[in-house]
């Protein structure tokens, strides 16, 4: 039987944990449905930055603000420990002519033709088994 035990992670270690990532998934609707798209991302305070291009799938959550949930995930299969942060919010656009936030993240693609959404976290919870 296994020792290992699931544990809900405080509001500080999860936001801690989030932050040290680079890649999530993001799950919202599309105009095929449900869908999920990794993708790079940088938190900054409580927001979470994602590059996308301007043609792309992602580019229509720009108009938003659109309901989206995000989840980072780490996994050790050798110590078989790992965490994952589950983040709800909403999403849209940045007008880069107003804000430049302090982060950007470079996009799967190196295509021209880029913009940045913003995800504003409304809850994040946070889980380590280990």
């Amino acid at each position: 039987m296994s020792s290992r035990s699931l544990v809900t992670l405080d509001a500080v270690e999860t936001k801690a944990l989030l932050g040290t990532a680079r890649v999530g998934h993001l799950a919202y609707q599309s105009h095929r449905g449900l869908d999920v798209t990794p993708v790079n991302y940088r938190l900054c305070g409580d927001t979470i930055y994602i590059r996308t291009v301007e043609d792309g799938t992602l580019a229509a959550l720009a108009p938003g603000p659109a309901a989206v949930a995000f989840l980072v995930t780490y996994l050790d299969r050798l110590s078989q420990t790992g965490w994952s942060v589950k983040v709800r919010g909403k999403i849209s656009a940045v007008d880069e002519t107003v804000e430049i936030p302090d982060v950007d993240p470079e996009p799967w693609t190196g295509l021209p033709g880029t913009m940045l959404l913003a995800l504003t976290i409304d809850e994040m919870t946070g889980r380590r088994v280990g």
